[in-house]
């Protein structure tokens, strides 16, 4: 039976005193701020009531990558052997997870299911295992980013995750939190660390492009990752799909952003879709009188799915946690913009 075919898993819900893996799949970033990565350990632990159990420390740092790729295989496959370690939180993002991929046992993986969760270019590694191994897994909260900020994640993000991992079925509705903030601070350590809790707040709610109710299964990430799955073995399948896509920085800047959603659309997989949730991309400014919202107009013309848009996914606070593989409705309504998760 093809990879495809074969039946969603879902690990095991998390309780007190099971184990946490920490994985830098990319960025060395884990070991370029100690004092972060050892905040962001305490609080995890603290919040789950569990250990950190694998730690994902080397010394063989390959420049700007965490270590060889078959090294970082090497330890996935550690964490997801390791029966009493049921959650693996990825350190921060980077680019070039994708590396990975190749080395992984996906039978291995299959066999052990464990929670993986992380963003941006961990997106990369989520996809594969979803599509591969067939393992849900989630797009949330990492390790630097959220749980090392000195005063931790934002209580939304917190509860959402946590649901996530401890409540094995049922349904749950994620809406607008009611504020949001970009959490980029500074990483170095002072007397003082900086933290995104004393960022200003904006109120923009989730907003409706295109209205309409759609269902499907879950899928997506940061949209310039995923792209770089397209046409391997690794990509998911779009199918009656509902997709979300985020960017941040430069993969953001507006023409940027378009050629990445138009290689979706000439790659085929807009014409698949149920739905689509765009990510809140403070950093897509508009660029000679065009906006983010017309590029999505541009692009999707011909599509009649659903469309919502400023969801806190990715590089924002607080950020929801999206069970990629999850059942799901998307309701784009003025009145009620939401995604309705379905688990399992």
């Amino acid at each position: 039976m093809t990879d495809a075919r074969r039946l969603l898993v879902w690990p095991p819900a998390w309780q007190a005193g099971m184990k946490i893996g920490i994985l830098s799949p990319s960025s060395p970033a884990l070991y370029d701020f100690p004092k972060r990565t050892e905040r962001a350990r305490q609080k995890l632990e603290a919040v789950l009531e569990g250990r950190v159990g694998q730690l994902d420390e080397r010394s063989d740092m390959m420049g700007y990558t965490a270590a060889k790729p078959e090294i970082i295989a090497e330890s996935i496959h550690r964490m997801f052997l390791d029966e009493d370690l049921r959650l693996i939180v990825t350190a921060v993002g980077g680019f070039n997870t994708n590396s990975v991929l190749p080395y992984l046992d996906w039978a291995l993986l299959r066999a052990h299911p464990t929670f993986v969760c992380g963003y941006s270019d961990a997106s990369a590694l989520l996809l594969a295992i979803n599509s591969r191994a067939r393992i849900g897994v989630l797009h949330g909260p990492a390790l630097l980013p959220q749980w090392g900020d000195p005063a931790g994640p934002f209580d939304e993000t917190v509860i959402g995750f946590c649901k996530s991992i401890t409540i094995p079925t049922g349904t749950r509705s994620l809406r607008y939190a009611g504020f949001w903030c970009d959490p980029r601070t500074d990483w170095n350590e002072t007397d003082r660390p900086a933290s995104f809790h004393r960022k200003q707040r904006f109120n923009n709610p989730w907003r409706v492009l295109r209205p309409g109710t759609a269902q499907g299964a879950l899928v997506g990430g940061n949209i310039e990752t995923m792209n770089m799955l397209l046409g391997t073995p690794y990509s998911p399948s779009f199918s009656r799909k509902i997709l979300f896509i985020e960017a941040t920085g430069a993969e953001a800047y507006l023409p940027r952003f378009h050629r990445a959603l138009t290689h979706l659309r000439i790659a085929g997989v807009l014409s698949k879709l149920s739905g689509l949730v765009v990510g809140r991309c403070p950093d897509a400014q508009p660029v000679a009188g065009v906006t983010l919202d017309d590029v999505l107009t541009d692009v999707l013309a011909g599509t009649g799915f659903p469309v919502i848009v400023d969801v806190d996914l990715g590089h924002t606070e607080p950020i929801i946690t999206l069970p990629i593989g999850a059942s799901a409705i998307l309701i784009a309504e003025p009145a009620n913009v939401s995604i309705r998760i379905d688990r399992p």
